[in-house]
């Protein structure tokens, strides 16, 4: 039988997430309140009507552009046809070889990380491993990015994208991230297999609120017969003398609750931005892990978690190559 218990420890760590929320969307607000007042100004809208117009401006001038009101080129007015690469099935296929494989490699990390003793004592700060994860994301996607900018721009953007529009993908991201590695301190693996495989139906549910997407009964059908048999899966685990008794924590169920929440809503608002600004895959990638790294920092920040946590590598230097590894796992 299923025990469900709420340690003390699932207690700090769901406090930890309610204080992480308040931080991560307050901030959010509060980058968003400032850039529409920035944007809003005479001055910034002498610099849009300038570029628009195709004049010059300052590298810095152009950052505060950029934030506050997206790519401003010279023709934005006219709508521009999306140029797709043409249907390739090799390309396909390396790119779902490349998901499947980088997320197999993050989940076995990731529950190494977080459920391994290292010479008999487990790291426990989740919140290094996102940021760690998010830096390392953030950095890679503007050495990617930025040389190529302006050689790959469209010629025209009918609905430019503000920069900080991505703090809303960053804040369901980090926090889906910190609360999906948290659970796993709390939870048995068959139910961390049944919460991932479930969240098929919240994708769907929430892809309905936030981008109006219709499904089909066929795509609920789906999803419910995949969390069907991936519960009879763990039913078989929880019963099998040699997989030991299954013991959960409420506090990990109400962390995987807020990863299906939070990872959901991600996808959905990166569909968003695609389809409505035909926004540049490594500036999105750039715009999610620079405000993650921000926002993960502050976490830590107001935590005070940090020093136990380069203290934990200084004392088993045999988990450096693993967070490594981890690091070049980027989700979202």
């Amino acid at each position: 039988m299923m025990m469900v218990t709420l340690s003390p420890q699932a207690s700090e760590s769901l406090r930890k997430l309610g204080v992480s929320m308040v931080l991560f969307f307050g901030s959010a607000g509060c980058v968003q309140v400032a850039a529409a007042r920035v944007g809003a100004s005479q001055r910034v809208r002498g610099l849009v009507a300038r570029l628009e117009a195709g004049g010059s401006a300052s590298g810095l001038e152009r950052c505060v552009v950029f934030a506050t009101h997206g790519e401003v080129l010279g023709a934005r007015g006219t709508r521009c046809a999306k140029q797709k690469p043409a249907p390739s099935a090799l390309r396909f296929l390396g790119c779902l070889g490349g998901l499947v494989g980088c997320f197999l490699v993050w989940g076995v990390l990731q529950e190494r990380m977080m459920t391994t003793a290292y010479d008999g004592e487990r790291f426990a700060t989740s919140s290094v491993l996102v940021f760690a994860n998010k830096a390392f994301a953030a950095a890679a996607a503007l050495l990617l990015w930025a040389p190529w900018r302006a050689a790959r721009a469209p010629a025209c953007a009918s609905k430019p994208l503000p920069f900080v529009a991505f703090t809303w993908v960053a804040v369901s991201n980090t926090l889906s991230s910190w609360a999906q590695l948290e659970a796993l301190k709390f939870v048995s693996f068959p139910t961390q297999v049944l919460a991932k495989a479930s969240k098929l139906i919240p994708a769907l549910a929430v892809g309905r609120l936030v981008n109006g997407s219709r499904h089909g009964a066929a795509d609920y059908g789906v999803a419910i017969v995949i969390t069907g048999g991936t519960a009879l899966f763990m039913l078989a685990q929880a019963e099998d003398p040699g997989a030991g008794p299954a013991t959960d924590d409420a506090g990990g169920l109400l962390m995987l609750g807020a990863y299906l929440l939070f990872d959901s809503a991600t996808g959905p608002l990166q569909a968003r931005f695609y389809g409505e600004h035909g926004a540049d895959k490594y500036a999105m990638m750039f715009g999610v892990g620079f405000f993650s790294t921000l926002l993960s920092g502050l976490e830590l920040a107001q935590s005070g978690d940090a020093p136990a946590a380069w203290a934990f590598f200084a004392r088993h230097p045999a988990a450096l190559p693993d967070l490594a590894v981890l690091m070049l796992q980027h989700r979202g």
